[in-house]
């Protein structure tokens, strides 16, 4: 263990390693404004968390999307910004950090492909992001192995090969954790409900840039009417497909997709216990490693 505490000397490579995680790091705060969730906020934020409500949370298979964004990156902010101290466990745990983010970014960039705007007629499409994220993820993953090969490896107790092994589970569970959130966005590719919801936030966003008032308890952003407005065409298309409901009324639309949601992902007491889980091995297994050792 006196290894993994050891002090790292403070070179010009470090310092570049830790100016560009810093830069990733910052990607971890945008989504911290989501910790009350949509039906808690108001305005520009409860838009910004109804698109997590409805996509990101549904791929992840978690009932609120919008805080268990925000939660996640609670967690991981100390690992991020823990580059900065010139300590061999606090880079062990920044590179674990980085890889499975990378990966998640990885996973959103197929969000955006699947969640991409149906209803051309009544919605403009949202500006494309998949080619700065795409490059984001891979910087990040070049990062932490950049990290990985010149800083952590040469200081970590033994041989390393412990340490080896325990990264390659690592990115597995990774691996696996975020080619899971990929197959289920291809997998609601093609619901009419889940189309509906990516058109109808799409919708809310533009409408919230121009008439930024949205109030907590609304449904729908000032002067918003989803059925004269929006994704009309997508509304239809949902009816159609759900003939059992009568989705006449705005609170009838929404009822839709909360039972929509409620049949598709996780309550959210059981994925906050899994995030606990994860980031205890995150923190734990360096610790255990490094006794060991």
């Amino acid at each position: 263990m006196p290894d993994l505490l050891a002090t790292i000397s403070y070179t010009g490579g470090f310092v570049a390693l830790n100016v560009f995680s810093t830069i990733f790091g910052m990607t971890n705060l945008l989504p911290l404004q989501m910790l009350a969730g949509k039906k808690a906020s108001k305005d520009g934020v409860k838009c910004f968390c109804e698109g997590h409500y409805y996509c990101w949370g549904t791929y992840l298979g978690v009932r609120n999307g919008d805080q268990c964004d925000a939660f996640t990156c609670i967690l991981l902010l100390p690992v991020m910004f823990g580059a900065w101290v010139p300590m061999t466990l606090f880079q062990v745990w920044n590179v674990m950090g980085s890889i499975y983010w990378s990966l998640n970014m990885g996973a959103i960039v197929s969000q955006l492909q699947v969640g991409a705007v149906a209803d051309l007629n009544n919605v403009e499409p949202y500006p494309n992001m998949t080619g700065v994220l795409f490059g984001m993820s891979s910087f990040q993953l070049l990062n932490a192995m950049f990290r990985l090969s010149y800083i952590v490896m040469p200081n970590v107790p033994g041989d390393g090969n412990a340490f080896v092994v325990m990264y390659g589970v690592w990115a597995f569970l990774c691996i696996i954790h975020c080619a899971i959130t990929v197959q289920r966005a291809q997998r609601f590719k093609a619901n009419r409900t889940h189309q509906y919801m990516i058109d109808l936030w799409t919708a809310h966003d533009w409408h919230v840039k121009k008439r930024p008032a949205w109030g907590k308890e609304e449904l729908h952003p000032q002067g918003f009417d989803p059925l004269t407005m929006g994704p009309l065409d997508s509304l239809k298309a949902m009816r159609d497909a759900s003939p059992t409901s009568p989705l006449e009324t705005a609170k009838d639309i929404e009822a839709h997709i909360e039972a929509f949601l409620d049949d598709n992902t996780y309550p959210f007491h059981i994925w906050i216990s899994l995030l606990v889980v994860w980031f205890v091995i995150l923190y734990g297994a360096p610790i255990v490693v490094g006794a060991i050792m």
